[in-house]
């Protein structure tokens, strides 16, 4: 793979700054990061992430009302079939999205269940230099497509929300193709 790295030997809810800075670091070096066993409460998650910069409030959750950040669980099940299974980045729909995201697992399935991972820095150093300037430069619309606004309201059962949604987040044009801020690696964006 060109992706992915799984770190042994550190407790994030303990990480000093010195183990912040080689965590970024190696989330810089390898797009994902897995720490397998950490057993993190939604406090060490929120003072964690912290750590790394001011945590990101939810849009909807904003919507809502919510002033702070909070830990959100995602239940993929039979009463809850998943909603965004598809290739996404998350968040790509408000002016500025989230610099890094960490998600917690906090029940595995045996086998199946996998979150996968695709590096958008890959796909872009993939295409042929004639392909890569032709992107180079161009936007793209992104929203909150519909099919995430329907879904939205009828997990959380709350009329209109689709239309707040979409009042609330008009959509927003992204770069094609971005730079990322720290190692100056050019990212397919979509």
């Amino acid at each position: 793979g060109v992706i992915g790295a799984v770190v042994d030997g550190v407790h994030l809810g303990d990480a000093d700054a010195d183990a912040i800075g080689d965590i970024e670091a190696a989330l810089y070096d390898n797009g994902v990061l897995f720490f397998r066993d950490q057993h993190l409460t939604d406090e060490q998650q929120i003072a964690l992430a912290a750590k790394f910069g001011e945590p990101s409030i939810y849009p909807i959750s904003k919507i809502h009302g919510a002033t702070e950040p909070v830990c959100s669980t995602i239940v993929d099940d039979a009463d809850s079939p998943p909603s965004t299974d598809n290739w996404h980045t998350d968040v790509t729909w408000i002016e500025s999205p989230p610099m890094i995201a960490i998600l917690c697992g906090v029940e595995i399935p045996a086998h199946g269940g996998d979150t996968m991972w695709a590096s958008a820095i890959d796909v872009y150093e993939s295409l042929s230099p004639t392909l890569r300037t032709l992107l180079d430069g161009l936007e793209a619309e992104h929203n909150c497509w519909p099919g995430f606004c329907t879904t939205a309201e009828t997990k959380s059962g709350v009329e209109g929300l689709g239309r707040m949604i979409s009042d609330a987040y008009p959509p927003v044009m992204h770069p094609l193709v971005r730079t990322h801020p720290v190692t100056g690696q050019r990212a397919y964006y979509d």
